[in-house]
């Protein structure tokens, strides 16, 4: 006969915890969804082009040398030379300079030497017209290139060679993957909708693009052997890394203390971003931190414009700040200054859209490969990007950045 044990009655109307069935959502929530707006704006802007070689060069030059300073003019009578030194070494026999303190007209007569270590011209000069005396202009005066004058019948001045400076820069080759097993991918979870491989497959590609727009601001431009050890196997080969937008910018860099202020703001682009003769493009794009913009909400906002044709072809929320004499400058925040970098939550970088471009090696900027082993129950591919950053007019750019 059978034993049955006795099923007590007692709390029976009371649930508790422990017989209460998991209500699960379903949903997925992710955060810090793929936002990298330097990749985006740039790929929006056709400034996105192919590399056939992994090291590839950018020349630069300048046509126009309209100035130059002296090392001082001293007093001298009408028609009486003088011997001085120019910070130059694109200085002829006939040209002439103006003064522009004084507005005195001077003629080189001759060419003493040409000191080509310290970048220097010793000449002798003359005020011209012969009947005007020469006023004194003491420490080290601006002498604005007028032109180089010629006698009648006089020979054509000495030639000028205009030679180029090359600069080098690289790619970077970097990497990602995914595997997930057979039994993994159709085994449904509340996540995954029936697919884990897709959905490790996006994440890994949201995950891939941050590093490729970290990589485009950071990167520093090196070419070397390196050895790595990926689950156990050794690896030595060429190690390939671009130089970034923030190791590109040399010459306008402006600390600044404090928050940033109106008057900050404004001397920054009216001095640096559009303060010199050559200065590129009328309007320019800002990567900007959080703090930037807290700043410059408080002292403008019922003067920032936000075009909507812009917002909605970016796809990213833009502003619009504007310079001295009608200059645009498009701001964009950039999330990789946010809080978890405060280096740069106080950072704005300005790049001028027409002298940057975005490179890659290879058919696209992000490829895919198929990794998956063979007799091997597992899906597996490879992420692979070879980006590369080139800055062909350096001192169009600049980065206003809050000091220590």
């Amino acid at each position: 006969m059978a034993n049955f044990d006795i099923l007590a009655i007692a709390n029976t109307t009371n649930v508790t915890a422990a017989n209460l069935l998991p209500q699960v959502g379903k949903g997925l929530t992710a955060y810090d969804r793929a936002s990298v707006p330097l990749q985006t704006i740039m790929m929006n802007m056709k400034r996105v082009s192919q590399t056939s070689n992994p090291t590839y060069f950018q020349y630069e030059t300048q046509y126009d040398d309209p100035s130059a300073t002296c090392d001082g003019i001293d007093a001298a009578g009408a028609g009486v030379s003088q011997t001085i030194v120019i910070d130059s070494l694109n200085v002829r026999a006939g040209d002439r300079y103006l003064e522009p303190t004084t507005d005195q007209l001077f003629l080189v007569v001759s060419i003493t030497s040409y000191d080509t270590v310290g970048i220097t011209t010793t000449c002798v000069i003359k005020r011209v017209p012969s009947t005007e005396a020469t006023l004194v202009v003491a420490g080290t005066p601006l002498l604005i290139r007028v032109d180089n004058q010629m006698l009648e019948g006089d020979y054509y001045p000495e030639a000028v060679t205009n030679l180029p400076e090359k600069f080098t820069n690289g790619i970077s080759v970097i990497a990602g993957a995914v595997s997930v097993t057979n039994i993994m991918n159709d085994t449904p979870s509340y996540y995954n909708q029936g697919s884990e491989f897709d959905f490790q497959r996006n994440a890994n590609i949201e995950w891939f693009r941050k590093q490729m727009e970290r990589t485009i601001i950071w990167s520093e431009f090196y070419q070397q052997q390196e050895t790595h050890v990926h689950n156990g196997k050794t690896w030595t080969g060429t190690a390939y890394s671009t130089n970034g937008v923030i190791n590109s910018i040399q010459t306008n860099i402006v600390p600044y203390t404090g928050n940033l202020t109106e008057s900050t703001m404004d001397n920054f682009l009216a001095n640096t971003v559009w303060g010199t003769r050559y200065y590129g493009g009328d309007y320019k794009i800002g990567f900007a931190g959080p703090q930037v913009f807290n700043n410059i909400n408080s002292f403008a906002k019922n003067r920032m414009l936000y075009p909507g044709s812009t917002n909605m072809t970016y796809g990213l929320n833009v502003m619009t700040y504007i310079g001295y004499a009608g200059q645009k400058l498009y701001m964009i925040l950039e999330r990789e200054f946010m809080n978890d970098n405060p280096a740069y939550a106080n950072s704005l970088v300005v790049l001028d859209p027409m002298q940057v471009e975005l490179k890659y090696h290879g058919p696209a900027l992000m490829m895919i490969k198929n990794t998956t082993p063979p007799d091997q129950t597992v899906t597996s591919i490879g992420m692979e990007s070879r980006p590369g950053f080139l800055m062909s007019f350096e001192k169009s750019c600049a980065i206003l950045q809050q000091g220590s």
